[in-house]
Parts: C-alpha cells; structure tokens; sequence
C-alpha cells in the first residue's frame, strides 16, 4: 500500500502488524514513515514510543536493528519542536551507523543547545 501512496491503507495494515506477537520492529518502523509522510508527527512518536522506550531501557530489539526507528523518533522530535530530544536520538543513530540516511546534516542543522 505505501509504495503505492495508500497511506491510509497502509497504516492500517502496519497497525494490524504491530499489534502481533512480538510487536514485529519492521512493521513500527514503516507505521512511523507513513505517519511522517502524511505530516503527523505527533502520531509517529505515539506509534514508535514502546519501542523507543524499550531502546532507551536497553530491553527489546538491539540497536542496530532499530537504528530506522531511531531516526524517525529524532526526525518526529524535531518536527514537534523537542530540539533536545531530536539531537539526543540522531546521537544515537550517528553512534550506530554515521552513514545513516541524512543523520549527521540534520544534527549539524539544529540549533546550539540553550
């Protein structure tokens, strides 16, 4: 559905997903695309906030596995104004793989810390 610009669809379908056993990584992290693309931050943060948690807890999937989830809670983050927040999850995502995506220009762009 997503590839094919169902986005209602599609997270309807991935919140199914994640709603299985073992709340399967993969299909939170394509619910927290759909939710960014369709300019909802506020919605990507409550869908990856367990596993965000967890992550923060050292419990659940391993970070390099979710080092997709960690990127769009720090782009979330950013797009909802949690500056501090933004910059300490693309920290994370940096640490992991420094090559992920966008990471390191989107950290260089926030503003100094207060």
């Amino acid at each position: 559905y997503k590839e094919m610009g169902l986005l209602d669809e599609a997270i309807g379908a991935l919140q199914k997903a994640a709603r299985a056993p073992g709340r399967p990584l993969r299909a939170l992290e394509a619910l927290g695309q759909c939710f960014l693309d369709r300019d909802e931050p506020v919605l990507a943060l409550a869908s990856l906030d367990g596993v965000a948690r967890e992550l923060e807890a050292g419990r659940g999937a391993d970070d390099a596995s979710a080092v997709g989830v960690c990127y769009l809670v720090a782009s979330a983050c950013e797009r909802v104004g949690r500056l501090d927040d933004a910059r300490r999850w693309y920290v994370r995502v940096l640490a992991l793989d420094y090559s992920f995506r966008d990471a390191a220009a989107r950290l260089a762009s926030l503003p100094a810390p207060d």
